[in-house]
């Protein structure tokens, strides 16, 4: 895959500390996340035991504002810390494992009618992800990070909107005063990038609505990650080739790729839908879909990538390329199993897709960074994928047309 000459680096329109405010999958976050589980859970698949270095002091109010953690969600409890928080706080330290335990905490504390500082909700926030982390998706469990997420999103965008009002109050009176200097470029900066973050905010928001939505039209039943180290007993001693759609019979595959299809929509939950994926290409017959489903997380990153750079956050704008490789690349293996065993009816939708991935390419040329000749040559892939589907789906024609349509904008 060919690439025009790389740009100098250009640094970020949002400052780092803002960016690390914003919930994505890295940095300061994701580090926040791996040593919380760590303490946690130390080796996936061992059991868990309790801290050694609490179980020498008893609990008191005391000693759970001193120790704040985040094992035994200490770290949100001491906002509030009743007998039966403190209770709750000593059955994690035993078990940072109990996922009922940790879910009643955590509804406690967020029905507190009370403000909190922004580090607050955060922690809120990671502590709804432990059972998420833990492997178990269930109403409870996605319904708890889903109020979690909105509310963190919505106290930072009051955070940001807050500090623009006071950058801005502050302008008016250096103007007011005549004393408009050198920092008025710097303040400038710094009300664009704070402008910046509330743009991506406003489309976080924009997700979490519809995450809420749909946890309540499409969970109906618990699912635990640890049910696909098991064979499925319905898929026991079935034969059954590599195939791209769900079976009928499999209620385990139909859970599992109903909390891909959740959690795809949520970038901070992204590393756990790849976790997923790789699991259940551990069963022979499923690696196909599982395939399908990590080449469509990797979309929605895609996605979240450009949305971010539009919005000012440049940091991702080098991941872009690097997963749209992977993304192309992916969607190009599948291509070829299905051209060498023959697609079936139910896996045209395929083709939709791969067509509609290359549709993004030509839509997002500039920032993918592509030589016209490779944009040509996959454009003529999606027109081939689309010629394929179009035998038994005609209704496709449009589509088939605007990438003609593509095809003639770069060479008349």
């Amino acid at each position: 895959m060919t690439i025009k000459k790389e740009k100098p680096a250009d640094e970020s329109k949002i400052d780092r500390t803002l960016l690390g405010k914003l919930p994505f999958p890295e940095g300061l976050w994701q580090r926040t996340i791996s040593s919380g589980m760590k303490s946690i859970h130390p080796q996936h698949g061992e059991s868990l035991t309790p801290a050694k270095a609490y179980q020498k002091r008893p609990l008191t109010d005391f000693n759970l504002k001193k120790q704040s953690n985040m094992q035994d969600a200490s770290i949100i409890a001491k906002v509030h810390p009743t007998q039966h928080v403190l209770r709750l706080v000593e059955e994690l330290r035993n078990h940072p494992d109990s996922v009922p335990v940790r879910l009643e905490l955590i509804s406690i504390i967020i029905n507190l009618k009370k403000v909190f500082p922004l580090p607050f909700y955060k922690n809120l926030l990671i502590q709804s992800l432990i059972p998420l982390y833990l492997g178990q998706y269930d109403m409870e469990t996605l319904a708890c990070f889903a109020r979690s997420y909105h509310l963190y999103l919505r106290k930072l965008e009051e955070y940001i909107k807050s500090s623009l009002e006071g950058l801005r109050s502050f302008q008016r009176g250096a103007d007011d005063n005549n004393n408009a200097d050198d920092s008025t470029a710097a303040h400038y900066s710094e009300e664009q990038q704070l402008l910046s973050a509330i743009e991506i905010i406003k489309t976080l928001l924009v997700d979490a609505r519809k995450f809420k939505k749909l946890i309540r039209q499409s969970i109906s039943f618990s699912f635990n990650t640890e049910e696909l180290e098991k064979p499925d007993d319905q898929e026991r001693g079935k034969e059954k080739a590599i195939s791209f759609y769900l079976y009928p019979d499999s209620l385990l595959l139909e859970k599992t790729t109903t909390v891909l299809d959740l959690i795809k929509n949520i970038p901070l939950l992204h590393p756990l839908g790849l976790q997923i994926s790789k699991k259940i290409q551990k069963n022979e017959s499923w690696k196909g879909i599982a395939q399908l489903y990590e080449r469509r997380i990797q979309m929605k990153m895609l996605h979240s990538y450009i949305r971010r750079v539009e919005a000012g956050d440049l940091f991702p704008e080098k991941k872009i390329f690097s997963t749209f490789r992977k993304v192309v690349s992916g969607y190009r293996k599948i291509k070829e199993i299905l051209k060498k065993r023959g697609i079936e009816a139910k896996e045209y939708f395929f083709l939709l897709e791969f067509a509609d991935v290359i549709s993004a390419v030509y839509l997002y040329r500039d920032l993918l960074n592509l030589e016209d000749t490779e944009i040509l040559k996959l454009l003529k892939e999606g027109q081939q994928a689309l010629s394929m589907a179009m035998m038994d789906a005609p209704e496709l024609t449009n589509k088939y047309r605007r990438l003609e349509r593509a095809l003639h904008s770069l060479y008349p």
